[in-house]
């Protein structure tokens, strides 16, 4: 039907150009109104081109169908006014617990096609962190998508926007994307202020001990909490470390950003902070929140900010 109305213009012009009147005084009125009509449709070509060709966007006209394949973009989805237009998303979202609700048409960035061609959406998101092969699987059956940049803090509220576009809610999340800058700003000027920021470990695995560098989301999270990262010290969003090197990085704090608590290994508790006692765990919903890059980062910094509080007051040694 879409494509019905924007090719209607060209029919009728063509209707009307080609029809030649019968009479000689006929044929001068139709030729100067030939004249007119074709002077006033040049500005308008482009715009009937562009209608016809792009087709990475849901029309304004149309209600958008959306598939998110990522957590972080679910959440962003909902915060943008478009909860209503989810109709599927992957096994991995779990927020807000509404999406629960919806049927799973991928698991973390990867697509099911039976399943997506069967809910017939008009675009699929997915994140920077999707499958490599999701792209070709979404190209193979034929059905838009859009990768949504969301790496650093400051990609977020960008996303918002964007999002807010394809929505057609552009105005919530232009709202919702300036509200983040302004509380991402707020605790920047916060922690200036702070006379010392703790050194933490950060380990996102315990078998090996894994931890978060420089280039990770996890690491800007904590310089938003208020504390320095040990590992930064490296590019690398993630790498593997040895005991030698975290005992010899003494941190103040160590963090076990984890999906479920765990008994710690004798070899780490050998670092002098787990010694001490001071160190946390989060569940997994703390987990999500502090780590996925959605437009829950400013209470994933009061999470974050929480739990080293909460080590930094441990006495008490590990068992």
């Amino acid at each position: 039907m879409y494509r019905l109305f924007h090719n209607y213009p060209l029919y009728c012009c063509n209707n009307y150009f080609y029809t030649q009147p019968k009479t000689s005084r006929g044929s001068f009125y139709w030729n100067l109104s030939r004249k007119i009509l074709f002077i006033f449709l040049i500005p308008l070509l482009p715009c009937i081109l562009h209608a016809e060709t792009d087709n990475s966007l849901p029309h304004p006209g149309n209600i958008p169908r959306i598939i998110s394949l990522s957590p972080n973009i679910t959440e962003l989805v909902a915060a943008a006014g478009g909860l209503s237009n989810l109709i599927a998303r992957s096994s991995a979202c779990n927020w807000p617990p509404e999406v629960q609700k919806l049927p799973a048409a991928g698991n973390f960035g990867q697509p099911f096609s039976e399943t997506i061609l069967s809910l017939n959406p008009t675009l699929v998101l997915l994140s920077t962190d999707s499958h490599p092969g999701a792209e070709r699987v979404l190209k193979n059956i034929n059905i838009p998508f859009r990768r949504i940049q969301t790496q650093t803090l400051a990609d977020i509220p960008q996303a918002l926007r964007e999002i807010g576009t394809i929505l057609n809610t552009s105005k919530l999340a232009a709202t919702k994307a300036t509200e983040l800058e302004n509380g991402i700003s707020r605790l920047r000027e916060a922690n200036k202020l702070a006379k010392t920021a703790p050194n933490v470990l950060i380990l996102v695995s315990v078998t090996p001990p894994i931890t978060a560098g420089k280039g990770s989301f996890i690491s800007e999270m904590l310089e938003l909490a208020g504390a320095y990262n040990i590992a930064a010290v490296r590019e690398q969003p993630y790498y593997p470390v040895s005991l030698e090197w975290a005992v010899q990085a003494n941190p103040d704090i160590v963090l076990f950003l984890l999906e479920q608590a765990v008994a710690l290994p004798v070899v780490l508790q050998k670092i002098p902070a787990i010694k001490a006692g001071r160190y946390s765990q989060s569940d997994q919903l703390t987990t999500d929140i502090i780590c996925r890059p959605g437009p829950r980062i400013l209470e994933g910094a009061a999470a974050l900010r929480q739990l080293l509080e909460n080590a930094s007051s441990q006495t008490t040694s590990p068992e």
